[in-house]
C-alpha cells in the first residue's frame, strides 16, 4: 500500500493526538511541541522508520559468511532423502526442532495402506494402524547414490505443499515403478493416478505425465539442463525449473519457496507474509540470489537445499532464532529486532511506567517524525504486537516467532454431498463390486475414480443469491442440515442419471429399489480451498452372476461408470475421500449399523 504526500499529511493530522503518550497529557499536541518520548537513535526505530527497499539489501561479506554457515551445516546435518542420492534408512520427519517443553512426535517412515484394508471390518474406536509396506521397501528400492535431474523433477512436483516424510513412501514406489522419464511417459493415465493417489492435488500428476511426454517427444528423452528450458515443460514454473537446475545441473540461480521466504524475512526483518507476491516473487529471489552467488558462486543447489532445509527445521514458523544449532542464529536481523523491543519497552516502562509497548503511539511518531513522499505499508505495527504478546507472556524469553506475519486466511467452499456406495456381491461367491464413476479430465480431483455423488448444498450458490454480502475472511459458512428425505431423493436422480440405453432396465430398477442404507452421521474431508460434508448411503446388492452385469459404460454426459473389485480399484488408485468413505462403511458395518437387506436372484440370460 502506497500513499501520496498529501495523503501521508492528512493522515498525520489525523493521529497527531495519538503520538502523545498518556504520560505526557495535558501538553500541546503540535508536532513542534511533542516530547521526545521514544529513543530515535535505536535500531528498533531505524527498521521502523525505513521506507526504502535498499535497507534489506545483503552486503558483500554478509552474504559470503551466511552462504559458507549454510553449506558448514548442510554437510554436516542434512536429512537423508531418497532424491539426494542416499541410501536408507530415510530422514523426512522435523520432529525434535524447536519443539522447547514438548515431547518430540517423530515416528517412522511408513507407508500408506493398501487398499484392502479399508474393507476389513474395524471397530469403530480402533486407530488404524499403518502397514510398514514402505519402511520394507527402503532396503529393496533399487538405485541409490544418483541425483538425476527427472528425480529432482519428480521430489519437487510431490514436495509443494506436501510434508517430505509423506512424499518419501511416494517418491520410492513412483521410482520403481517409473525409473525414467521415458517409462513415465509410457504409462497409462490410470497407472500413474494410482501411484499419486492420496498425495492430493493431482492435477500436479497429470501436469507430470504430460511433461515427461514433451520431454521424451521434444528432448528425446533428456531433461533440459537450463532455466529457460525446463520452463517450458508443462508444470515446471520459475521455482521447479531453478530447484532442477541447480540442483541436477550446477547452474547458479536461486530457488524461493515459502522456507525460503521465512529465512529470508528473519534475515532482513522484513514485515510481510510468505505468500505476499512483493516477498515471494520479486525481493526473495534479488536476496537468495546475494546468498547464492557469494563467493564463488559454486554449489548453488547445495546452497538452495540448505536455505529450504533450514526453513523446514531450526527456522520453522516455531524457531527461535537463538537454538545453539542454528546456523544463522548470528545474522537474523528478526533475533536483534526482539532484544531492540525488549530494551525499549524496559526503559519506557521505567522513566514513562508504560506496562505494554505503545505500538500505535511508536509508529505515529516515525511517521510524524520522518513524512515520507511515498510510504510503504509494511505492517509494522503487527509485528511490533507480536513481540508485545512474546513480553507478556514471558519477558524473559524473546524470540523472532513474529516474523514473517501469518498469511491472510480465505473461506473454504463448504460443500454437502450425498455419496453412494454401491456394493455387487454374487451369490455363489465372496467376490465384491463398486460402481464408480470417472471425474472430468478438468477440475477438482480431475480424472480420478470415486463413488457416485451428488452437491445438495453450496456455501458459493448461498453468495451468488446474496448479491450485498460482504466478503468473508476466513470465517466459516454454517453448513444446513438436509433432510434424510432429500438426500436420498438427489441421490436417487442422479444415479438414475448415470445409465444409458444399454443398462437402463437393470440398473434403474436397483436404484429405484430404494433399499439403501443411510448411515447416520455425516463425514468431513477437506481439500485446500473447499471442505465436503459427506452424507454416505449403502446399497448391499446380490447377484447370481457377473457375467450377467454390464461391467462399465458410459453415461449420457460422457463419464465413465464402472463396476471394480478391489483389486481392480487399487490399480486405478482411489483418493484419500473414497478411502474415507470405505472405512465409514466397513466401521458401521462392524457395528451393525448397516445390515445387507434382500433382494430376488436375478435369472440368467438366456444365450
Amino acid at each position: 500500500g502506497r500513499i501520496s504526500r498529501k495523503g501521508a499529511n492528512s493522515f498525520l493530522s489525523s493521529y497527531t493526538a495519538c503520538r502523545l503518550p498518556n504520560c505526557a497529557k495535558g501538553m500541546s499536541s503540535s508536532p513542534s511541541s511533542v516530547p521526545k518520548v521514544f529513543n530515535e537513535s535505536s535500531f528498533l526505530w531505524k527498521w521502523a522508520s525505513h521506507h526504502d527497499e535498499s535497507f534489506y539489501d545483503f552486503g558483500h561479506d554478509e552474504a559470503l559468511k551466511i552462504r559458507e554457515s549454510l553449506l558448514s551445516w548442510y554437510r554436516a546435518n542434512r536429512r537423508k532423502l531418497p532424491w539426494r542420492g542416499d541410501s536408507p534408512p530415510y530422514v523426512g520427519s522435523t520432529a525434535g526442532y524447536n519443539n522447547k517443553g514438548r515431547k518430540s512426535n517423530s515416528k517412522d517412515i511408513r507407508g500408506q495402506k493398501k487398499i484392502k484394508n479399508y474393507f476389513t471390518h474395524t471397530p469403530k474406536e480402533e486407530p488404524i494402524e499403518e502397514s510398514n509396506d514402505v519402511v520394507e521397501n527402503q532396503s529393496k528400492t533399487s538405485k541409490t547414490g544418483n541425483i538425476t535431474a527427472y528425480g529432482v523433477w519428480v521430489s519437487e512436483i510431490m514436495l509443494q505443499q506436501t510434508r517430505v516424510e509423506a512424499v518419501i513412501p511416494y517418491y520410492l514406489k513412483w521410482m520403481d515403478s517409473f525409473p525414467t522419464v521415458n517409462h513415465l511417459a509410457n504409462a497409462s493415465e490410470d497407472e500413474v493416478n494410482s501411484h499419486w493417489a492420496g498425495l492430493g492435488f493431482y492435477r500436479r500428476a497429470r501436469l507430470l505425465h504430460q511433461g515427461a511426454k514433451l520431454v521424451v517427444d521434444k528432448y528425446e528423452g533428456n531433461v533440459p539442463e537450463t532455466v529457460e528450458g525446463l520452463m517450458k515443460i508443462s508444470g515446471i514454473g520459475p521455482y521447479t525449473a531453478s530447484a532442477v537446475a541447480s540442483i541436477a545441473f550446477g547452474i547458479c540461480v536461486p530457488v524461493v519457496d515459502g522456507n525460503v521466504c521465512r529465512v529470508l524475512s528473519r534475515l532482513k526483518g522484513i514485515a510481510n507474509h510468505i505468500k505476499s507476491p512483493a516477498l515471494k516473487d520479486r525481493l526473495g529471489w534479488t536476496l537468495a540470489e546475494k546468498i547464492v552467488q557469494a563467493g564463488d558462486g559454486k554449489n548453488a543447489g547445495e546452497i538452495n537445499q540448505a536455505l529450504m532445509e533450514l526453513g523446514a527445521t531450526y527456522c520453522a514458523p516455531a524457531g527461535t532464532g537463538m537454538d545453539p544449532n542454528d546456523p544463522l542464529k548470528d545474522f537474523y536481523m528478526s533475533t536483534k529486532l526482539a532484544f531492540c523491543f525488549k530494551e525499549e519497552l524496559q526503559r519506557l516502562s521505567k522513566i514513562h511506567g508504560y506496562k505494554t509497548f505503545p505500538v500505535d503511539a511508536y509508529m505515529n511518531s516515525v511517521i510524524a517524525e520522518k513524512p515520507p513522499s511515498i510510504y510503504i505499508c509494511d505492517s509494522k505495527s503487527s509485528i511490533l504486537t507480536g513481540f508485545n504478546e512474546l513480553y507478556t507472556k514471558d519477558s524473559s524469553f524473546m524470540s523472532h516467532g513474529p516474523f514473517p506475519l501469518p498469511p491472510p486466511k480465505s473461506a473454504k467452499r463448504e460443500e454437502v454431498l450425498v455419496v453412494a456406495v454401491q456394493c455387487m456381491m454374487e451369490f455363489r461367491g465372496n467376490c465384491k463390486r463398486y460402481l464408480l464413476v470417472k471425474r472430468p479430465k478438468s477440475g477438482l480431483l480431475a480424472g480420478q475414480w470415486e463413488f457416485p455423488s451428488v452437491c445438495i448444498w453450496s456455501s458459493d450458490n448461498k453468495k451468488k443469491s446474496n448479491k450485498n454480502q460482504k466478503k468473508k475472511d476466513g470465517k466459516v459458512d454454517v453448513v444446513p442440515f438436509i433432510e434424510e428425505s432429500k438426500r436420498a431423493e438427489a441421490l436417487t436422480q442422479y444415479l438414475k442419471s448415470l445409465a444409458n440405453n444399454d443398462v437402463e432396465k437393470e440398473f434403474t430398477q436397483w436404484v429405484e429399489n430404494r433399499n439403501r442404507t443411510q448411515i447416520q452421521t455425516s463425514k468431513e474431508h477437506i481439500f485446500s480451498h473447499i471442505r465436503h460434508t459427506m452424507w454416505i448411503e449403502y446399497q448391499y446388492l446380490k447377484v447370481e452372476d457377473f457375467i450377467d452385469i454390464t461391467a462399465s459404460w458410459k453415461a449420457p454426459d460422457g463419464r465413465l461408470v464402472r463396476w471394480m473389485t478391489e483389486v481392480e480399484m487399487e490399480s486405478v488408485g482411489i483418493t484419500s475421500g473414497v478411502k474415507k468413505v470405505l472405512k465409514t462403511v466397513a466401521s458401521a458395518s462392524s457395528n451393525g449399523t448397516i445390515k445387507p437387506k434382500k433382494s430376488q436372484k436375478r435369472k440368467r440370460k438366456e444365450p
